[in-house]
């Protein structure tokens, strides 16, 4: 349960970096490879939700997904398939060691081209900063209300 004073200072820093998650995310998909159409870019919104006792502020970015249909031509293949399994499976189907050494290689290539990938990241080291920053500001925010709200209980009591 979130304290009034917690909820102000959540919001104070949802508020602060929206603006620079914002502005994070513009110097991304400002580059040409994402800015095809310009349709991604001026569809980008941050909004700020109000937190209340129960839940903390959201920052909710909402892109149109043509951007990400542009970063899906651009992928990045990872690593082979296990090639003992690979050699196992291709001794079943080539009784020659040289025939079955090609064709695992051969399937192999090409699980790692087809079959196996991920997309590139796209967050800039300025995005990520500003994540960091938020986070770090949250828990010194979180910190600081409990030892308020605490401070608070304590000289309350001994008041009574």
């Amino acid at each position: 349960m979130y304290s009034t004073n917690l909820q102000i200072k959540l919001l104070d820093i949802a508020n602060e970096y929206r603006g620079k998650i914002e502005a994070g995310i513009r110097q991304v998909i400002s580059q040409p490879k994402y800015r095809a159409s310009g349709e991604g870019l001026a569809s980008l919104t941050v909004t700020v939700i109000e937190g209340n006792a129960q839940k903390a502020p959201v920052i909710v970015v909402n892109i149109a997904d043509q951007i990400m249909r542009l970063e899906s031509r651009n992928l990045q293949w990872t690593e082979l398939p296990n090639m003992g399994k690979m050699y196992s499976w291709a001794s079943y189907k080539k009784s020659d060691p040289k025939e079955a050494r090609d064709l695992a290689w051969a399937v192999a290539k090409d699980k790692q081209k087809n079959d196996t990938w991920k997309p590139k990241l796209w967050r800039r080291q300025s995005l990520s900063a500003a994540l960091k920053e938020m986070n770090k500001a949250m828990l010194a925010a979180f910190d600081k209300a409990i030892e308020e709200d605490l401070l608070k209980a304590g000289m309350e009591g001994l008041q009574q």
